[in-house]
């Protein structure tokens, strides 16, 4: 099972019609002009599939373009805007129709999700204006969010209590340049409907002071998107109280009942769906699967509030890879127009994807684009089957693309995801030298086609 495919379909079995996925820059793109997509390609493709409506975050700056001494900071502003509208233009062209609306970052009113600088309203408001640009040249029929701002008391360099920041914003000429405000209203262990102790107390109630910022300076019309929030189950270092899992089912619940309340709120999205975390992932806590995918009893819960499973199906194009998705499988380190090794893995010998099918065809064939096999140990298995039963023909060192098509058999296929699996194995060549080496092999643009 791919992870992608199980999250996205978790999602629809629990009735959800919204979900949000980061596009993190620095995977995307970790290299100028270096743009790699079969993630994305896959969650799109997957939300397409499970007719779920896609809310994508952008953020996390890739080290060539962050404005930052340290390559480990995840998430500083760009040193140059242009590279932040280039990049932002790319994911909004690639996907256009296909995305509801773009999260510009993540809790920028934190020092942490900054670049370790203190926050600034109005430097945020540039990378804003930039993306706004972008995606409204793109794709004018996606929606333009400003980040989620953190719940916070803290007015120094750490961190920006989030109705002065958004009130900054305003002040800085903010009003126009979004069209939603993302909220991040957690609950920090008492329940959503908890009364408020002090106006600096943490509660989900908190909302409404960003609603209240927003009236004063005019913008009641822009809605709300609350794309995170949720209890953990867990101690974090966050600090959030931890809850019991029957605390945390019913306080989800209870929250989607408040939301569904203020008319203002257009999107809410509880936080969060994943498998295989480690007990030390802050997300863990919060997390509505199990480690091994199974739902735990929040899942549950929420299934039957929300009325799911969704049983409605989109029918994505049965691509694995794009055309200008090329995957570079095996141990060595090739110029251009060679691509790097596939996940920065050395040697890389396995890549998995897939694609979907509403419905099943007959007389198939899986076509593929191969630059240079070296050796015969490729093979391609689609739902676990190996569709060579004998090598390819090994390809000269042109750097030439070849399409082959392999038949695929009857009853091979099925309805909804289908896993294709690429790997490379290490043979026994004469010619290299002193030691042996795994099969160089660049592989894209795959597809199901009906055979003629």
């Amino acid at each position: 099972v791919h992870p992608a495919d199980l999250l996205f379909r978790r999602a629809a079995e629990a009735g959800a019609e919204v979900v949000v996925v980061v596009f993190p820059w620095r995977e995307i793109e970790p290299n100028p002009d270096e743009f790699h997509w079969e993630q994305t390609d896959m969650w799109v493709n997957a939300a397409r599939y499970y007719d779920l409506r896609l809310v994508v975050r952008l953020d996390q700056t890739p080290a060539w373009a962050a404005d930052a001494e340290d390559e480990t900071v995840l998430n500083a502003p760009p040193k140059r805007m242009e590279d932040w509208g280039d990049f932002v233009f790319r994911v909004a062209a690639r996907y256009r129709g296909l995305v509801e609306g773009y999260i510009v970052w993540n809790e920028p009113n934190l020092s942490r999700e900054w670049g370790n600088r203190p926050p600034n309203p109005s430097a945020y408001l540039e990378l804003l204006r930039a993306a706004a640009d972008a995606i409204r040249a793109a794709d004018p029929g996606a929606r333009v969010v400003a980040a989620g701002l953190a719940m916070t008391n803290h007015r120094d360099e750490t961190a920006l209590d989030e109705r002065l920041f958004l009130a900054q914003l305003y002040e800085a000429g903010g009003r126009g340049a979004f069209d939603a405000l993302a909220a991040h209203p957690y609950g920090f262990g008492r329940p959503p409907d908890a009364p408020r102790r002090s106006p600096d107390d943490l509660v989900f109630a908190r909302l409404e002071d960003l609603r209240a910022v927003m009236v004063q300076f005019g913008d009641a019309r822009t809605p709300i998107w609350v794309t995170e929030f949720g209890w953990t189950v867990q101690p974090n270092s966050a600090g959030h109280p931890p809850v019991s899992p029957e605390e945390q089912a019913a306080f989800l619940e209870a929250a989607f009942e408040w939301l569904a309340g203020r008319p203002w709120v257009r999107v809410a999205a509880a936080w969060h769906l994943g498998r295989d975390l480690p007990p030390e992932d802050e997300k863990a806590g919060f997390n509505l699967l199990r480690p091994d995918g199974t739902p735990t009893l929040a899942w549950q819960r929420l299934q039957g509030y929300l009325g799911g499973p969704r049983t409605a199906r989109g029918n994505p194009p049965p691509v694995a890879l794009a055309a200008d998705v090329p995957v570079h499988l095996g141990d060595s380190e090739l110029p251009p127009p060679w691509w790097p090794l596939y996940g920065g893995r050395n040697p890389s010998v396995r890549w998995e994807g897939g694609f979907y099918l509403t419905d099943v065809p007959t007389e198939v064939r899986l076509v593929l684009e191969i630059m240079q096999l070296n050796e015969p140990g490729f093979q391609v298995a689609l739902n676990g089957t190996p569709l060579l039963t004998r090598p390819l023909p090994t390809a000269n060192f042109s750097a030439a693309w070849r399409t082959y098509a392999l038949p695929v058999s009857p009853g091979l296929l099925k309805r909804g995801y289908n896993s294709l699996t690429l790997t490379v194995g290490r043979q026994h060549p004469d010619y290299q030298q002193e030691e042996y080496v795994w099969d160089d092999v660049m592989v894209r643009n795959v597809r199901l086609e009906v055979a003629r």
